[in-house]
């Protein structure tokens, strides 16, 4: 099945993300996961995903600072991945 974009999940909960994975990846999604903010943002810096699913209540840092984290840092502002084919 063809890829259709890079799907980040950032939720505490596992059976949520897991959840959010199955439905996502059967749809023909490519989908990261992590279970805190600072993993989030991690993975975003490191992947730069088509779309970030955040909650919004994390152990660490909360999902609106990650959200505007994200939102601030310069390297994010386009999508760095090469299009599917």
């Amino acid at each position: 099945m063809k890829k259709v974009g890079l799907i980040l999940v950032v939720d505490d909960s596992s059976e949520i993300r897991q959840l959010f994975a199955i439905c996502l990846r059967k749809a023909g999604y490519e989908v990261l996961e992590a279970a805190t903010g600072k993993h989030g943002l991690l993975l975003t810096r490191a992947y730069s995903p088509d779309l970030v699913l955040l909650d919004v209540r994390l152990p660490d840092v909360n999902g609106v600072e990650v959200c505007r984290q994200i939102k601030n840092d310069p390297s994010l502002k386009y999508n760095r991945r090469a299009p599917q084919e």
